[in-house]
């Protein structure tokens, strides 16, 4: 995603989708602010007040998923960002509607005099990837692939988007948004999917790079979080946030541990079950499960990972002494997730590699348990 770098000014032309997103801006004068200027909320902090339409449930929900963006953002749970109802001191607040779709300003627009209207239609946009997708908006950010480089990263195919939904897919320069010397983000969670708004059912936006997924509405990705924090300039010190946020990833009483890597072309070549030769990169981990119990073991990357298990692990003979794989959790999302419930301390191989074949990229494997796991890379 990357941030507005301009000031606004009035005649907002409104366009909204069913269920997608869509940026909603006034008309725009390149260059007149620095950057932030006009764009970033004072303090972190974004007065709203709820236009009639919504349950108290309805309510509620939204307001969870803005305790749940201000903690996924806080650093050491320091406020940062910071979503509060309107007071009569406020002159600028947001508007929140149960509209027709999914749509949000860029940021606070000082100076102006305008509803700043955030629409969340019910049942449409009530998942998180939705509500904050446009909640990033609001704290002034644009699509990933509104970004100056795009075009090194993906490709738009105009004749496939709806004719009214075109100015969705513009490229930006430098004097518009800032990309705060971040790299291009596939996996974030503003980020366009390959038919959002097409016309024909056909690709509206492709990467360029192969088995590469986009357009993710699960989670913020560690880009997104990076980006707000630095725009926002989030301390780590300081008033801490005041409300807790359920969380449905990992529960209190678990620990979670960490693996992060990335495959390159110069990782071993082997042939994973189920796959077409020996053209798939690997990892071997040799993972070790203190103690009994459920553990939950998850991938987060953009690429489509593939996991399998071995009692132990022959590159040159993988289907030897092999346990099982896991492929994607679920139709839409191509990062493995599975549970199993150990009896006792167990020590395994743990073999991370892609579904499709010589695939590269960053990937992060999460496993949530009693107790904490640990990781040894072989080889």
């Amino acid at each position: 995603m990357v941030v507005s770098s301009m000031m606004m000014v009035a005649s907002p032309a409104i366009t909204e989708s069913s269920f997608g997103m869509t940026i909603v801006r006034p008309g725009m004068m390149r260059g007149v602010a620095t950057i932030g200027t006009s764009v970033r909320w004072p303090n972190g902090i974004v007065p709203y007040i709820f236009a009639t339409g919504y349950t108290t449930d309805q309510q509620a929900a939204i307001v969870s998923r803005m305790r749940k963006l201000e903690s996924l953002v806080a650093i050491n749970n320091v406020q940062c960002i910071l979503f509060r109802p309107k007071v009569s001191s406020d002159v600028y607040y947001i508007t929140i509607r149960n509209g027709a779709g999914c749509s949000s300003y860029i940021g606070q627009n000082t100076g102006i005099t305008m509803e700043r209207t955030v629409s969340l239609n019910y049942p449409g946009c009530f998942d998180d990837g939705r509500m904050m997708h446009e909640f990033i908006h609001t704290l002034g950010f644009y699509h990933e692939q509104s970004r100056p480089d795009r075009d090194s990263y993906v490709k738009v195919n105009w004749q496939n988007i709806q004719t009214n939904m075109q100015s969705n897919f513009q490229k930006y320069d430098n004097t518009v948004v800032n990309t705060l010397n971040t790299p291009y983000d596939y996996a974030s969670v503003m980020h366009y999917g390959k038919t959002e708004f097409s016309n024909n059912t056909l690709p509206t936006i492709e990467p360029l790079q192969a088995n590469i997924k986009i357009g993710q509405r699960y989670k913020l990705s560690p880009t997104d979080i990076q980006e707000i924090r630095q725009f926002y300039s989030c301390p780590a010190t300081g008033a801490l946030l005041t409300t807790t946020v359920p969380t449905k990833t990992i529960a209190p009483s678990l620990n979670p541990s960490y693996y992060s890597s990335q495959f390159t072309t110069s990782h071993p070549l082997f042939a994973r079950s189920g796959g077409s030769g020996a053209n798939y990169y690997y990892e071997n981990l040799q993972l070790t499960i203190p103690a009994g119990g459920l553990y939950t073991f998850q991938c987060n990357s953009y690429i489509d990972s593939f996991a399998s298990l071995y009692y132990s692990f022959n590159p040159s003979s993988p289907a030897t002494n092999f346990f099982m794989s896991f492929d994607d959790a679920s139709s839409d999302n191509w990062e493995f997730r599975f549970t199993i419930n150990f009896p006792s301390a167990y020590t395994m191989n743990f073999v991370v590699t892609t579904y499709s074949p010589r695939v590269t990229g960053p990937f992060q494997i999460v496993v949530t348990g009693p107790t904490k796991a640990t990781f040894v890379r072989n080889g």
